[in-house]
């Protein structure tokens, strides 16, 4: 357990947790302010990000996990840092297709 402690990595584990769950409410109250037919797109893909964002806090409250592959391979969480990783490849996939939906 070189470079973290057990406690640490709980203890950023569920700052990740709120983290997630902040993003889920942010996109559904995002795409409930949004009014018009120029902005069903990216309604539609809040509401789908907001869904992976739950997701992913479903997936971190039931192993209380997220921090990052490198501290989780370094506790021998294997499993956990490719959960990780995936979960690190759907985030920058609402990053671009946010970019994309608001023409950037």
């Amino acid at each position: 357990m070189a470079g973290i402690t057990r406690e640490k990595f709980i203890e950023l584990l569920n700052k990740d947790l709120g983290l997630e769950y902040t993003a889920c409410v942010q996109y559904t109250q995002h795409q409930g302010v949004l009014k018009g037919a120029m902005y069903q797109s990216i309604q539609k893909e809040l509401i789908i990000h907001a869904q992976e964002e739950l997701a992913h806090a479903t997936i971190l409250a039931s192993q209380i996990d997220y921090l990052a592959a490198k501290q989780a391979e370094e506790l021998n969480l294997y499993h956990l840092a490719q959960q990780l990783r995936t979960i690190l490849a759907v985030e920058q996939e609402h990053a671009m297709d946010l970019e994309q939906a608001l023409g950037e």
